[in-house]
């Protein structure tokens, strides 16, 4: 690692003088115990792998009869960091592997008492690492396009001391926890809103103090016209991906759910007050 004796400038940024440009290979190493699970059949493993990453990142129970090629053995704090198609950002922190715990071979293996994994882990997952790792990704196809283990060893960065490592690792920590626990919320919203809108459009099945109505009792369609003689003003005027313009002159006033007719028919968009539809849409206007 290189000491800084002053303020220096990275490509990037200005970096404290307490910091340090380090390799990822300066503060640690690769796990290399390799196994044949194959060898151990009736043996229970917890198995790391590329799925179980997008499927949550949670681990596989398996024993080895089922794994059909060799796996990496791993142990205690580890960063587990996709050497196969890097631009999906598989960057998998493990803070104490269980026992019989094995990753696959497509994952490095990574471990360290210099850096805090947590803030590599935040490091690895930026765009710009990305963009370096994939220019020197190799492979016969888009697909199949891997680093090499000193591609990743070889990569630099500005290394703080390690409090201060600890400090920015807790924060991003919290941050990325509320932003979980928000996106988990938001999952929930859209199941319930899916449920309610299913059990809205499905005869038979509403509330017995609801009526059912076609939408022609609802609602009236107003078709889009061509725009583009009218004049500059304040008034939206409505596309396929919504507004393209504005006019001083307008097609319908007050509650207006506006659709594509291609594209993006599949994305209605709300808009209450004067507004003119282009050709490409049409208006739905509550009677």
């Amino acid at each position: 690692m290189k000491s800084l004796k002053s303020n220096t400038l990275t490509p990037d940024c200005l970096i404290p003088i307490e910091w340090e440009v380090a390799t990822i290979k300066d503060c640690g190493h690769l796990l290399s115990e390799g196994i044949n699970p194959q060898q151990y059949r009736d043996t229970d493993f917890i198995e790391y792998s590329m799925p179980s990453y997008d499927n949550g990142r949670t681990p596989n129970k398996c024993k080895g009869i089922d794994m059909n090629s060799n796996r990496t053995v791993i142990k205690g704090e580890v960063l587990l960091f996709n050497k196969l198609n890097v631009r999906q950002k598989r960057v998998w922190y493990i803070n104490n592997a269980p026992k019989n715990a094995l990753c696959s071979m497509e994952f490095l293996a990574y471990c360290s008492n210099k850096i805090d994994l947590r803030l590599l882990r935040e490091i690895l997952l930026q765009d710009t690492v990305t963009k370096s790792f994939e220019s020197v990704s190799r492979g016969t196809s888009n697909s199949q396009r891997r680093i090499a283990p000193s591609d990743f060893l070889n990569f630099s960065f500005a290394l703080p001391p390690m409090e201060e490592q600890h400090r920015i690792a807790d924060a991003l920590s919290s941050i990325d926890s509320l932003t979980n626990s928000l996106n988990e919320a938001i999952l929930k919203k859209r199941q319930i809103k899916e449920g309610l809108m299913q059990q809205l459009l499905t005869p038979g099945h509403t509330n017995c103090k609801w009526v059912e109505k076609t939408g022609r009792e609802l609602f009236s369609i107003g078709n889009g016209r061509d725009y583009k003689g009218l004049g500059k003003g304040n008034i939206p005027v409505y596309g396929t991906g919504g507004i393209i313009a504005y006019v001083d002159e307008f097609l319908h006033e007050g509650p207006t759910v506006c659709i594509g007719r291609k594209g993006t028919i599949d994305k209605p968009q709300y808009h209450d007050g004067k507004i003119w539809i282009a050709t490409e849409g049409d208006g739905l206007h509550s009677i």
